[in-house]
């Protein structure tokens, strides 16, 4: 008691000398007992702080509370692995049903390929140092990427169930949602395209699409109605601030986003989505045409101008065809630009303003090679290969919540791979999220078979005496219910 009013009293002390630093500090220390109360409540956490680049501003890169929550996130994946290894498992040794569902490991052993991969990448990534021309850029992009990289191995961690996959997404939906009005409410832009909680409205519509692409299919397989208005909703406004912020980007991301929602719906859903994606094209486009924000929207859209893309793409290139295999080195695009810009018209461009390729292909091509566009790509395919498998697995399962969640994931993967092509955002948070979440769906699908598998033979008593039936298998199936 006396602990807790001494800690009530240095924060009020605080709150009186920084607002700032007060309320932050108070927040960090609820997080901090929240996170060690629920991993699940850590992974939504660090989810929605991807939407919150503009309390950044408050508190100084160093201290971002994205770059706090995502090590507390590290740190009790970290501990709650060590703490598994520790946990016997006597008593279903050799029984593979019992021991999956027992088992509330990640499942790695089902996705070598997918680690190695990710190891393989990271790896690639600090090896450019050894040919870069600027190694303080390797390091802290390297850096990034590891942290990417953990975020992305602790996440299934925690997400262990249907309603936890399901939590996450509501979170990226109210995340995007809030990022959205934000920008209406404090006018918040950048030459007129809207930016949201963000700094840049490319940035804010990948962040955004995502969000719909994941949101979507939950909202319409909720037995709640009023959870179904409330996606549908939270959708529309995400919808807006992606018309709203001018991205070409963020509007092909849309496209795929609908199109691989719509695709992967069945029966009346695909009916009602079908009906909801003509409202809302025909909603977008009354605003574009009809309104002065719009009109300006349209225009600049329709604009042949590529805001610089087409220099900057042809310099990525040219930085390729001289280094095809390994790249100029991670970060080192805008630091060797300027000995490429032979014949371009636009030199001052990369003289006085170096800038990073606004391609994510491009820009791993230039820096990491072939090398390492591959490995990264490979490795996002094989996440997305994980959750199609568990769409289909759910399907079979007659599981139509995690079925949902599974394919919303898939469809906000590609979507934020969709919007890369025009922007450079390969450290984007969210979509290392979402590929751990696919190695989760397909994790919690597998459970929910061998459950199912279980069941089915105590059921057909396929043995001559109960007995006879593993104990260990029993005690799995007492204990899932």
């Amino acid at each position: 008691m006396g602990g807790a009013v001494l800690l009530a009293l240095l924060l009020g002390l605080a709150a009186a000398v920084n607002p700032v630093l007060g309320v932050g500090t108070f927040a960090g220390l609820a997080a901090l007992v929240a996170f060690t109360r629920s991993g699940v409540v850590a992974v939504c956490t660090f989810t929605a702080l991807t939407y919150g680049d503009v309390v950044t501003e408050y508190t100084g890169p160093a201290l971002s509370p994205l770059k706090l929550a995502g090590g507390a996130l590290i740190l009790l994946a970290a501990v709650s692995l060590a703490l598994h290894r520790r946990r016997a498992t006597s008593g279903i040794a050799g029984d593979p049903v019992a021991e999956l569902l027992a088992n509330q490991s990640p499942g790695w052993r089902q996705h070598p390929l997918t680690v190695a991969l990710v190891v393989g990448f990271v790896g690639w990534a600090l090896a450019s140092a050894a040919w870069a021309t600027d190694l303080t850029q390797v390091k802290s992009l390297t850096m990034r990427l590891l942290t990417d990289a953990l975020v992305f191995l602790a996440v299934p961690v925690f997400l262990r169930s249907t309603r936890h996959l399901r939590l996450l997404g509501w979170t990226a939906l109210a995340g995007g949602t809030l990022s959205a009005l934000y920008g209406v409410v404090t006018h918040a832009n950048l030459a007129g395209r809207s930016i949201g909680t963000f700094t840049d409205p490319n940035e804010f519509a990948a962040a955004l699409v995502p969000a719909m692409a994941f949101g979507l299919p939950l909202a319409e397989s909720s037995n709640s109605v009023l959870a179904r208005w409330a996606g549908r909703l939270g959708v529309a406004t995400c919808l807006a601030g992606v018309l709203a912020s001018g991205s070409r980007g963020g509007l092909l991301a849309m496209v795929v986003a609908f199109t691989l929602v719509l695709l992967g719906s069945r029966g009346r859903e695909r009916v009602r989505l079908t009906g909801w994606t003509c409202m809302a094209i025909a909603c977008g486009a009354a605003w574009l045409v009809l309104t002065p924000a719009g009109s300006t929207i349209a225009a600049r859209l329709s604009d042949h101008d590529s805001s610089g893309r087409a220099e900057l793409w042809t310099v990525a290139v040219r930085e390729l065809k001289s280094e095809p295999v390994h790249g100029v080195g991670l970060g080192n695009y805008p630091v060797v630009s300027k000995y490429f810009v032979d014949g371009l018209a636009n030199q001052d461009l990369f003289l006085r303003d170096a800038r990073t390729t606004h391609s994510t292909p491009l820009e791993l091509l230039a820096e990491l090679g072939i090398v390492g566009i591959a490995l990264y790509y490979a490795f996002i395919a094989a996440c997305i290969s994980a959750g199609i498998r568990a769409t289909r697995l759910a399907r079979r399962l007659d599981d139509p919540h995690l079925a949902a969640a599974a394919r919303g994931i898939v469809a906000g993967i590609l979507a934020a791979i969709s919007a890369t092509f025009f922007l450079s955002n390969q450290y984007q948070e969210l979509t290392w999220v979402l590929c751990g979440a696919c190695i989760a769906a397909y994790t919690v699908a597998r459970r929910q078979a061998a459950l199912v598998d279980a069941r089915a033979l105590l059921e057909a008593d396929l043995v001559d005496e109960p007995g006879d039936v593993d104990t260990g298998v029993r005690a799995t199936l007492r204990a899932a219910g």
